[in-house]
């Protein structure tokens, strides 16, 4: 099922604009692990079979304090791929639960569409884990994480992902949600 709203009003393109710059455009990953605490290896892989994203596909991963979402407003953003830049291995606090959303967005004329999924698990002091991120055609989402063997790695998942989307609202956890704009062409 696809969540469409029409942002009509020069407000809401406004915002919704300022939102997507500050969610994405001003912020640096953050490390998660400092010195030789205890930690894993995350490695991305990431997939798109969508067809749109003509004027951007962008990927990001935030780190959250468990799966009610609630430790930051926006958790802490942990790792990001923008158009062709690769997205770097990142090293995970270990023997403890880690919440994780990914969230991809792609711009279109006219229309953003997203997606998120959030999942927690607990990752080993010294593994290497990889997480295969696939988006579909029409833009929903899965997860599969696996260790270094290629097994399947347990990981849980709330209904609703801890990234709010483009217009603070809730998004269930792998649904695309699609964000249009009317256009007008002026003439002169």
């Amino acid at each position: 099922m696809t969540s469409v709203i029409a942002a009509t009003s020069v407000a809401a393109r406004v915002a919704t604009c300022v939102a997507f710059l500050l969610l994405t455009g001003c912020l640096s990953p953050q490390a998660l692990v400092k010195g030789d605490a205890p930690s894993a290896e995350l490695a991305f892989d990431l997939q798109s079979q969508s067809t749109g994203g003509g004027l951007g596909k962008h990927w990001h991963v935030w780190k959250y304090e468990d799966a009610a979402c609630e430790a930051k407003e926006k958790g802490v953003l942990v790792a990001r791929k923008r158009l062709k830049q690769p997205m770097a291995p990142i090293r995970l606090p270990a023997d403890r639960p880690v919440t994780l959303a990914f969230w991809y967005i792609e711009a279109n004329f006219g229309q953003n569409r997203e997606c998120t999924y959030t999942w927690t698990f607990t990752p080993n002091a010294g593994e290497k884990y990889s997480v295969d991120l696939r988006v579909s055609p029409y833009v929903s989402c899965d997860v599969r994480l696996t260790g270094a063997s290629g097994v399947p790695v347990p990981a849980t998942t709330p209904v609703n992902s801890c990234v709010t989307g483009l217009l603070g609202r809730k998004i269930e956890n792998g649904h695309p949600a699609v964000v249009e704009y009317r256009v007008q062409t002026v003439y002169y």
